[in-house]
């Protein structure tokens, strides 16, 4: 009697273990039929890759952007972005200060005060002050000071004195000249007025009425 219950223990016992086996066969097999190859797997990698590269082309842009931001922050913050333009049929009464460049080309009664360079064709009955000055058939009836150059083209008249470290004159003067390092008189220049520099040269062709004088720092 008790071989008999324990043979019939053992058959209930491996009954279940027997039915397991076909359940793992079942989802392997259900497992390859939904991914056949890795082909699923394949296609969410092109996918991401995919999303991927479109992210950087759109992040692209921003980053230029950024990049480009800190010189033009700079160029703002030093004014190299800045200048002023006075047209030809503006006319000013009363002075023009500033701190940018200024192109002029219209009429001003009054002074030109400014940090910065003044490139100008226009009439200017007053003064200038600047950081440079370039006259290009200008007419300025006033003193000119400026910290670094002067440039007088052909076509050109000052009536007034004028005071830089660096002059080239190639127009008409009438006032006194002071040169504080090197004064070039090209072929086309007159000076009526005196002149006061460290280093002069003179083309054929320049005129001078007046007395030189020649200072070494």
């Amino acid at each position: 009697m008790t071989k008999g219950k324990d043979e019939e223990q053992v058959k209930i016992v491996d009954r279940p273990l027997e039915q397991e086996v076909p359940k793992v066969e079942e989802a392997e097999a259900k497992l390859e039929e939904r991914l056949p190859d890795n082909q699923e797997i394949t296609e969410l990698t092109d996918i991401m890759a995919e999303k991927n590269e479109a992210e950087k082309m759109d992040i692209a842009p921003e980053i230029q952007l950024a990049e480009a931001e800190p010189e033009e922050a700079r160029k703002a913050a030093v004014g190299e972005d800045k200048k002023t333009t006075i047209t030809a049929d503006m006319k000013i009464i009363g002075d023009l200060e500033g701190c940018s460049d200024l192109e002029f080309h219209g009429k001003i009664t009054g002074n030109i005060i400014t940090e910065g360079y003044v490139n100008m064709d226009g009439k200017i009955d007053g003064s200038i002050q600047a950081l440079a000055l370039r006259i290009n058939g200008g007419v300025v009836h006033g003193d000119i000071l400026c910290e670094k150059t002067i440039e007088i083209l052909p076509g050109s008249e000052i009536v007034g004195n004028l005071q830089a470290e660096i002059v080239t004159v190639n127009g008409h003067i009438r006032g006194d000249l002071y040169c504080g390092q090197m004064l070039t008189l090209l072929d086309h220049s007159v000076v009526e007025g005196n002149i006061t520099t460290e280093n002069i040269s003179v083309y054929e062709g320049a005129l001078v009425e007046g007395k030189l004088s020649m200072e070494k720092k």
